[in-house]
């Protein structure tokens, strides 16, 4: 005789069973979504964008950039960590090689999604620099850096002077979707405009003559040239090691506008500066007219040089005919009549600015 089932007994069974194979199988896909965002690995590819930065006239550009070297640094498994030269195509595009053997491809992969990983990136065109590199491993990058800005300030010095760095932590899922890096450059130094502007008198004494205009110079800033500034890439600090204030000898002038339709004059010159603070009164603009030399100082308080920033300095020449006071209308007491006045502004990000 068969017996019959009671439905009553048996369909809290049938539900847990269903329960159970319901939950495996919710197991099973969220694992499956979990190994195909977070448990796999992920091909790099980088490039490459300048962070917030302000248009410069001279300075590095992007188009100034065919390679720059980068580390990834994947604190639980080595093998995911690399340091390569990243060099850009004819295509556009940018690849990884190795740093000590031109040409030879290496692969980029992230560990996986989740992983959070440090990215370290820089570019110089400073000669010291990129011959080091050419044999350069980790090692390398994390020891200090000594080196000096030059103290002649010509359109090439300031591209040599002009590093861009990068430094920060990346989850790949959230901050490089798809393996796609963006290394997002900034001016690791300072730069800083000068502009000196002549009024009606002084143009007319200057004239057309740009050489009357000589020696422009800036005082007070460190440059490395006595005791050399060490830059650790890894930490990402400077240790000025003792190093003196001393002259930036010389700029070369970027710009030159002599009068034309106006009765003014004006000249503009340009530097690179290691990121540092200036001390109160130290900060002073020197320049010859017809060899006799003007200096004006910055007054302010809590000077702090800061990276990826533009300072404006820009100075007034004045003068009053000395033939209006006394008759006398030398070159030599036309010079003793001269007056300057200056303002400093500071640019940062967004082009705002800040007088100082």
């Amino acid at each position: 005789m068969i017996k019959k089932i009671d439905l009553k007994n048996f369909l809290p069974l049938l539900l847990v069973a269903w329960a159970l194979i319901a939950g495996l199988s919710a197991c099973s896909k969220s694992e499956e979504l979990l190994s195909d965002e977070d448990n796999q690995e992920i091909v790099i590819k980088p490039t490459v964008l300048l962070n917030d930065v302000i248009t410069r006239s001279a300075g590095v550009e992007l188009e100034d950039i065919p390679s720059f070297y980068l580390r990834i640094i994947n604190p639980v498994d080595s093998r995911y960590s690399y340091f390569v030269k990243v060099v850009k195509g004819t295509d556009g595009n940018w690849t990884a090689e190795d740093p000590q053997n031109a040409g030879v491809p290496v692969k980029l992969v992230f560990q996986n999604g989740t992983q959070p990983v440090k990215i370290q990136a820089l570019y110089w065109n400073n000669s010291r620099f990129q011959y080091m590199m050419q044999t350069a491993d980790i090692s390398t990058w994390e020891k200090d850096f000594a080196f000096w800005t030059s103290t002649v300030s010509t359109y090439y010095s300031i591209k040599e002077n002009d590093p861009l760095y990068f430094n920060q932590v990346f989850v790949p899922k959230t901050d490089a979707p798809g393996g796609v890096l963006p290394i997002r450059f900034h001016h690791r130094f300072t730069k800083v405009n000068l502009t000196l502007n002549f009024d009606e008198y002084t143009t007319n004494l200057i004239g057309y003559n740009q050489d009357a205009i000589s020696e422009v110079s800036v005082f007070g800033l460190m440059t490395g040239n006595v005791k050399l500034v060490k830059w650790n890439f890894n930490t990402d600090a400077f240790d000025y090691n003792g190093d003196t204030r001393e002259t930036v000898a010389k700029l070369y002038f970027i710009d030159f506008i002599p009068p034309t339709m106006t009765t003014y004059t004006s000249t503009y010159y340009e530097l690179m500066a290691i990121p540092q603070i200036v001390p109160d009164g130290s900060l002073t603009v020197a320049f010859s007219i017809y060899d006799e030399e003007y200096r004006w100082t910055y007054q302010g308080l809590g000077l702090n040089f800061e990276r990826n920033t533009e300072y404006d300095i820009t100075l007034m020449v004045s003068g009053v005919d000395p033939a209006t006071k006394s008759g006398d209308t030398s070159v030599t007491s036309a010079k003793k009549r001269f007056k300057i006045t200056g303002s400093m502004n500071k640019r940062r990000k967004g082009g705002s600015n800040d007088i100082l």
